[in-house]
C-alpha cells in the first residue's frame, strides 16, 4: 500500500499550485486500486476494464469503450467505371521519444528502478525562401543626347518572420519500488509546469478481493453512460421505370362508292 502527494508547479502565471494526496492498493495479480477524496480507480489488467467509482453518488462506471457497432450491407450498385482516387493527406510526424534506464537506488529507505522518459515533438518544417527580385531594366540611350541617369535598384524584400520556438520536450522520471512494484518518485516537467509525485509504501497482507470489487449497492452506469448507437438500415434502391406502352394505330377510314 502506498501513500502519495503530488504538487503540481504550473508555469503560467495566475495559477496557484495545487496538491493533490491519494492512496495506492496493489494485489498480488496486478490489480490496482487509487483512492483519491471520493473517486476510486480500480484496475484489472487481466480483464482490460477499469472502473470508476463515485462513493458521493454511489455510482459505478465502466471505462472500457463499447463495442463499435456494424455497418449495414448497403445495396448493390451497377458497376462503373474506376474513378482516379485523391491523394491522401500528409501526416503528422510522430514525437520522438527516449527512454533511459536509471539503474537502482534507495529513496527514503525504499530500493527503487528508475526511468527516464523523454517525449520530443516533432520538428516543424522549414519555411521556403523568397525567390528575389529581378533587376529593372535599363533605360535606353537617347541618340545624340547625354546618357539618362540609371534606374534606382529594386527595394529589397522584407524578411521572413521568425518562426515560433519550438516546445520543450517533457521529460519524465520515474523510480518504482522493486518488491512492491508502487511508485516512489515521478517528476515530470514541460512547458506546462513541473509535477512532482511522492509515495510512502509499506508491505501489507495480500487485500480483500471485494477491495477491487464494486460495493454492494452502487448503481452500474455501464450501460446507462455509454449506450452502443444503432446505425440506420440501408436505403432500398429505387425499382427502374416501365417502359411507356405503344400507341394503337389510327383506324382507316372508308371509302365512298
Amino acid at each position: 500500500m502506498g501513500s502519495c502527494v503530488t504538487n503540481f508547479q504550473p508555469s503560467q502565471g495566475g495559477i496557484s499550485p495545487t496538491q493533490t494526496a491519494t492512496q495506492l492498493i496493489r494485489s498480488g495479480d496486478g490489480k490496482m486500486r487509487v483512492d483519491s477524496g471520493n473517486i476510486s480507480i480500480i484496475q484489472d489488467p487481466t480483464a482490460q476494464k477499469t472502473i470508476l467509482l463515485n462513493h458521493l453518488t454511489k455510482e459505478a462506471t465502466l471505462l472500457s469503450p463499447p463495442p463499435a457497432p456494424q455497418m449495414p450491407g448497403m445495396p448493390q450498385m451497377p458497376q462503373m467505371p474506376g474513378m482516379p482516387q485523391a491523394p491522401g493527406m500528409p501526416q503528422a510526424p510522430a514525437p520522438n521519444v527516449n527512454i533511459q534506464d536509471l539503474g537502482m537506488k534507495m529513496i527514503e529507505g525504499e530500493m527503487a528502478q528508475g526511468q527516464r522518459v523523454t517525449i520530443q515533438p516533432p520538428q516543424m518544417p522549414g519555411m521556403p525562401g523568397i525567390p528575389g527580385m529581378p533587376g529593372a531594366p535599363g533605360m535606353p540611350q537617347a541618340p545624340g543626347m547625354p546618357g539618362a541617369p540609371g534606374m534606382p535598384g529594386a527595394p529589397g524584400m522584407p524578411g521572413m518572420p521568425k518562426v515560433p520556438g519550438m516546445p520543450s520536450p517533457t521529460v519524465t522520471e520515474m523510480w518504482t519500488n522493486t518488491q512492491l512494484h508502487l511508485p516512489v518518485l515521478t517528476q515530470t516537467k514541460g512547458d506546462f509546469g513541473t509535477q512532482i509525485c511522492k509515495c510512502k509504501n509499506q508491505a501489507i497482507p495480500e487485500p480483500n478481493p471485494s477491495t477491487f470489487q464494486v460495493p454492494a449497492g452502487y448503481k452500474d452506469l455501464t450501460n446507462v453512460a455509454a449506450p452502443t448507437p444503432s446505425m440506420p438500415s440501408a436505403p432500398s434502391m429505387p425499382s427502374a421505370p416501365s417502359a411507356p406502352s405503344m400507341p394503337s394505330p389510327p383506324s382507316i377510314p372508308g371509302f365512298r362508292k
